[in-house]
């Protein structure tokens, strides 16, 4: 059972089956290109850790407002932070896998 006191490595909890499917989608979308397995992996492996960070930041953001910073732990002060700086950089939006089934039939 993890430590509650280490923070989770969020690429070990990504859902393997979550990111082939993923993956698949992706490269199907881009016309089943020849040799780009590992580069369609990569993409939804990020994609994947990105949703699951944010989804931890949202849960920490909701659990904390509405109290002062200066009684937040370091940890929850650092995450809050980091959702901040997220929301500054607009993330690539990829194609909805139904949309780009439905576009290639």
């Amino acid at each position: 059972m993890p430590s509650k006191s280490k923070p989770a490595d969020t690429a070990a909890i990504v859902s393997e089956d979550a990111v082939r499917q993923r993956a698949y989608f992706m490269w199907e979308a881009d016309g089943r290109p020849e040799g780009r397995g590992d580069h369609y992996w990569h993409l939804a492996h990020q994609e994947a850790t990105r949703l699951l960070v944010e989804e931890t930041a949202s849960r920490t953001a909701k659990a904390t407002r509405g109290r002062n910073p200066s009684e937040m732990p370091a940890e929850v002060k650092a995450k809050a932070k980091a959702k901040t700086a997220a929301k500054d950089v607009a993330p690539k939006k990829e194609p909805k896998p139904r949309a780009a089934i439905q576009k290639a039939l």
